[in-house]
């Protein structure tokens, strides 16, 4: 499929999901085990459930309290996000709804450099994902300027940041690497040199008195990748 009808393909599944007797479903399944295992009501409890929409794609479902909530009341009282869970020749990739309804697509190499910068012990990958999402909920974008048709991007997570390029005809943020917020000392890929430069470049344009926030999420970027060699 080309990057379009996969769009297409997660924005329907995404709508048919989360209109459909499923949720409520696990919302209650959820709930169920909240009360067996005497969670507290102000624990985020984060829970995952696998699904097959009727389109036979695969989409991992994370579960928690609804964070805005001080308590768990009820099966109502939840927040979910979806992941459609794809493989290619190029291996897995995790692919999910944006809130501006983009698509984010996260490749298995994230994976493995979040696995490998934050030194986890966690042989399957499917295992990592998880791991990664229930630290990782939440991203804040940040586009680069275009350069020769390509823009990059970092986003900001709990854990550190990720880095890749948004297609705009597509409307796709592909997130093709983790970087955590202190370095690692792990040797850099090609295209972690390429987004260096990047960062760099920046620094050199932005006003660190008008946007202290930016400016030191880039140098915690750079100082991250500055030491790292090309693999």
């Amino acid at each position: 499929m080309t990057n379009k009808e996969i769009g297409r393909e997660i924005m329907n599944d995404t709508d048919i999901i989360y209109s459909s007797s499923t949720i409520y479903r696990l919302a209650d399944k959820y709930y169920q085990e909240r009360v067996r295992n005497k969670i507290s009501k102000t624990d985020l409890y984060i829970k995952f459930y696998e699904i097959k929409s009727k389109a036979k794609n695969r989409w991992l479902i994370r579960m928690s309290k609804n964070p805005l909530l001080k308590t768990y009341q009820s099966a109502r009282d939840i927040a979910l996000m979806l992941y459609a869970i794809y493989y290619t020749e190029k291996g897995l990739r995790i692919l999910y709804r944006t809130r501006r309804n983009d698509v984010a697509v996260m490749n298995a190499h994230l994976f493995e450099r979040y696995r490998e910068r934050m030194k986890l012990d966690i042989p399957n990958l499917m295992d990592v994902v998880k791991h990664y999402i229930e630290h990782n909920y939440t991203i804040l974008y940040n586009l680069f300027p275009e350069i020769e048709g390509r823009r990059k991007f970092y986003g900001a997570v709990e854990e550190g940041f990720v880095m890749g390029e948004y297609i705009e005809d597509d409307k796709l943020f592909i997130q093709k690497t983790f970087i955590s917020k202190e370095s690692s000392n792990a040797k850099a890929t090609a295209y972690e040199k390429e987004c260096l430069a990047s960062v760099t470049e920046e620094l050199k344009q932005i006003d660190k008195l008008k946007d202290p926030l930016r400016y030191n999420e880039l140098m915690m970027i750079h100082n991250a990748l500055l030491p790292s060699e090309v693999i």
